[in-house]
C-alpha cells in the first residue's frame, strides 16, 4: 500500500517582520519559487467561477487587471486592519513603488 503523506516545513525565525521574512524567504527559497507561480496559476485558472459574488463593478476591475489587481484592491480594502508593524519596510529597501520590490529583486 502506497501512502500519499503531505509534509511541511516549519521554521523560526524572529525579529522585525522585515528581518523575520527576509529570513524565512532565504530559508525556504527554493520551495517558494516553486509554489508561487503554482498557486497564481491556480488562482488565474478559478478565479473567473469564484468572484460570482462580488458586485459587477469589481469582478469587472479583476478582470481588466488580474491577480496584481485583485491583491492591489484586497490591499487597499483591508490596509486599516492590517497591524503598522506589518507594513514597516526600512527606508533603504524602497527603491521603488512598491513596499518590497519585486521588479528588480533589489530586497
Amino acid at each position: 500500500m502506497h501512502l500519499n503523506i503531505l509534509t511541511s516545513t516549519v521554521v523560526h525565525v524572529y525579529g522585525s517582520p522585515y528581518s523575520m521574512g527576509l529570513a524565512q524567504g532565504k530559508m525556504l527559497k527554493d520551495e517558494i519559487n516553486k509554489i508561487i507561480p503554482a498557486f497564481f496559476q491556480h488562482v488565474e485558472d478559478e478565479v473567473e467561477n469564484e468572484i460570482t459574488f462580488l458586485p459587477k463593478e469589481l469582478q469587472e476591475l479583476i478582470a481588466k487587471y488580474g491577480l496584481d489587481g485583485a491583491l492591489d484592491i484586497t490591499y487597499e480594502l483591508t490596509k486599516k486592519y492590517i497591524p503598522k508593524y506589518f507594513l514597516e519596510v526600512p527606508q533603504e529597501r524602497r527603491c521603488c513603488q512598491f513596499q518590497l520590490c519585486l521588479c528588480c529583486r533589489c530586497c
